[in-house]
Parts: C-alpha cells; sequence; structure tokens
C-alpha cells in the first residue's frame, strides 16, 4: 500500500490491468486461435472436396497461392516501417518506439520475407502482429503436408489426428513446465507491455512460436476430416436440431474462457501456470470447433430461401455468417492486421503530453484505431491487394 502511494500512477495501471473487460484485451492473443482453426478448416475441407484425389504434386502449388494471398500488403507494410515510418512524425517517444522498431524492421526484413521471423530473435519484433501471419503460413505448409499424407487413409485420419491433438498439448504442457513458462495473462503486465515482452521468454519462445498453435491446427484438420465422414455416413446433422443448438451455446463461452484469466491470477504455481498454457488455446480452439460446427450445418428451415452455394441448410448462425458486410470487412482484414500497430505506435509516440486513461479509455481507443485501420485498410486493398490478386489469376489462369 505505501508502494502504491508513493507511485499512484503505476497502481492505477496495474488494478486498470485487472478489470475483467481489460482481459479481453490482454488475452486477446489466444483469440487469434479461431483464425487457424477456420485456416486448417477450409484447407481440408477444399482438398477433401476436390475429384479426383489431389497429392503431393499440388503442394508447391497451394504454397504459392497461400504466399501470393499475403504477400504484396505484407511486404507493403514491413517495407514502410523498414523504411518511411520515422520520418512521419516526431515527438518525445518517437525514438524509442518508432525508431527502435525501424531498426528492427530493417535488420529482419529478409526473415519477415520468408515468414520465418517469429523464429529468429523472435524477442525483437517488426510489428508485432505479423507473428500471426509467420504462424499461420507455417502451420498452413504443416496442413498441407498432413492432409495430403492422410488423403489415401481416410479411416485412419481421425484416430490419427485425434491422437496427435492430444500429444501436442502434452507436449506443450512439458516444455512450459521445464522451461517455466507463464501464461500471457500473467505477464501482461504494465512494464512488459512497455517493452513488448523483450524480456519475457513466455512470450517469444511459447506464444510466437508455431509448435503453441499446432493443436489449433490439428484440430481444424480432424473438424474437417469428421465433417466429410458424417456426411459419407449420411448422417445430417440438420436434423438434430438440439445439436446445433448446443453449438450455439458456445457464443457466450469463447470471450468468458477468454476472459477467465483473472480468476486463476491467485492460483499461480509452477505445476498450474505449465497446466493453464497448455490448456488455454485448445478449450479455446475446442469451443471454437464446436461453433464452427453448428455455423456451418445450420438447421434445416424450408421456409427461408438460403443464398449460400451449394448448401441446403439455413438457421441461426448459418445466417450470421452469412452476413454480406463481412465479406467486405474479410477482404480488408489482412490490410487492417498489418497497419493497425503503426497506427497505435504513431499515436502514443508523438503524444506531447502525458497519458491519462482507465478501462473505458481503453476499449474505446481500441475501438477508435480499428475504425481508422479498417478506413485506411480501404485504399490499401483497393491499389494493391486487389489489382495484385487480379494479376495473379490472370498469370494462373495462362
Amino acid at each position: 500500500m505505501y508502494g502504491c502511494k508513493l507511485n499512484s500512477i503505476k497502481c492505477t495501471v496495474v488494478k486498470m490491468s485487472h478489470h475483467p473487460v481489460m482481459m479481453l484485451l490482454q488475452n486477446g492473443n489466444s483469440s487469434i486461435q479461431t483464425f487457424i482453426l477456420v485456416s486448417s478448416f477450409l484447407l481440408a475441407h477444399s482438398l477433401l472436396s476436390m475429384s479426383p484425389t489431389p497429392n503431393f504434386h499440388m503442394l508447391p502449388k497451394l504454397v504459392i497461392k497461400r504466399i501470393f494471398r499475403i504477400y504484396p500488403v505484407y511486404i507493403l507494410a514491413i517495407g514502410f516501417a523498414a523504411s518511411w515510418w520515422p520520418l512521419t512524425r516526431d515527438g518525445p517517444m518517437w525514438p524509442m518506439l518508432v525508431g527502435a522498431e525501424s531498426d528492427v524492421c530493417r535488420r529482419k526484413f529478409w526473415y519477415h520475407a520468408v515468414f520465418l521471423h517469429n523464429l529468429v530473435e523472435p524477442e525483437h519484433h517488426c510489428l508485432v502482429q505479423t507473428w500471426f501471419l509467420a504462424v499461420s503460413m507455417q502451420l498452413y505448409v504443416a496442413g498441407c503436408i498432413i492432409t495430403l499424407s492422410l488423403l489415401r487413409a481416410r479411416r485412419y485420419a481421425l484416430p490419427l489426428l485425434g491422437i496427435a491433438f492430444v500429444v501436442s498439448c502434452v507436449a506443450n504442457l512439458i516444455r512450459a513446465y521445464i522451461h517455466k513458462w507463464r501464461p500471457l495473462i500473467f505477464i501482461s503486465v504494465p512494464n512488459n507491455i512497455r517493452t513488448m515482452f523483450v524480456h519475457e521468454p513466455s512470450f517469444s519462445q511459447y506464444y510466437t512460436s508455431p509448435l503453441a498453435s499446432l493443436p489449433t491446427c490439428l484440430l481444424g484438420l480432424f473438424l474437417a476430416f469428421l465433417h466429410h465422414h458424417l456426411r459419407e455416413k449420411g448422417f445430417k446433422p440438420s436434423d438434430h436440431k438440439w445439436l446445433i443448438t448446443t453449438c450455439q451455446l458456445t457464443v457466450p463461452l469463447l470471450p468468458a474462457w477468454t476472459g477467465a484469466g483473472h480468476l486463476f491470477r491467485d492460483h499461480s504455481s509452477r505445476h498450474f501456470d505449465a497446466l493453464y498454457i497448455a490448456l488455454e488455446r485448445p478449450v479455446l480452439a475446442l469451443l471454437a470447433a464446436v461453433l464452427l460446427f453448428g455455423a456451418y450445418n445450420g438447421t434445416s428451415n424450408k421456409g427461408i430461401k438460403n443464398k449460400v452455394p451449394k448448401t441446403q441448410t439455413t438457421g441461426f448462425l448459418r445466417h450470421v455468417f452469412s452476413w454480406r458486410g463481412w465479406y467486405a470487412l474479410g477482404r480488408l482484414s489482412l490490410a487492417a492486421v498489418t497497419l493497425h500497430w503503426c497506427l497505435n505506435t504513431m499515436v502514443a509516440a508523438s503524444s506531447l503530453t502525458p497519458i491519462t486513461s482507465d478501462a473505458l479509455h481503453m476499449v474505446a481507443e481500441w475501438l477508435a484505431s480499428a475504425v481508422l485501420a479498417y478506413l485506411l485498410a480501404v485504399p490499401v486493398t483497393l491499389l494493391v491487394d486487389i489489382p495484385f490478386q487480379k494479376f495473379h489469376s490472370a498469370l494462373t489462369a495462362k
């Protein structure tokens, strides 16, 4: 208490970080697992739907297609951060925040170009959110290899993927215990956030590693094989409304699990930290998998015309996720993700006055930066992403 009186600002920030609302932002790193789950599911689903059965000759084509989808906007953002970013503005914190990060971008540019920057000097970040793009690419290649390997032995796919999922979770538990890693919800304190976890190995060695997200990737592949297995057996989830209703109940459980970290702060120990790290992402991925299963299958309703191609069922989740506005937001999401960190850092680094904040103010800033990022993503998508994709499509068509 005496220390808080001496440093009331620091104590205010620490207390604010314990707010339940702030847990969703601090632990938002785990929510990225939903994107990896959907990506893995769609990858396996598309390969399982091909006729004739694809083989390993398709692997280079699949990888190149994925790279070309990400590259234009991704390299543009990294190139901007490595060159022009320090020259855009100025401020008392500018050299320490923008200047230092721009130096990292120049030093690690080629590692970014080959999606290995999360493995080389992982404690030094250039546009910290791009670790997800590297992990996504690495797991995409792994998912392609695993799926192509199992296509000709589908009857063994489900047990093998299920065993691999459990083994990967246990492996993460053992690694977390040996290295004494701590959950992100425990290490997201002001000092670590200020330095971007540069002195916190739990973040650079685990959370930004592809092995930490491997269980989610395997679960997405498992869900795709399960969906096709049930369809081949004639099982129609749309005829079992209780099943789809149960899937819909996971909607509130996803944010509840993400924000529940503050309940475990007082139970921190080496054994508990390892267990929580091993279960945090897989449990979230399991909830998201149940939700994805319900959203993809929907519920039967003949009175509503289905506008989704090649599907025969509609329902609440199907209507929510089939809203056309999601397509526009999804098309802009890559540009928004790669640009939003530049916006956030520029605002903080150029401020000339002391920053006072609370939970409501932090949420408002997060929403404002998200809106600005999507607005800036519009010209980037229209002038860079879409033209490049059309050029690539025309080139591959020839």
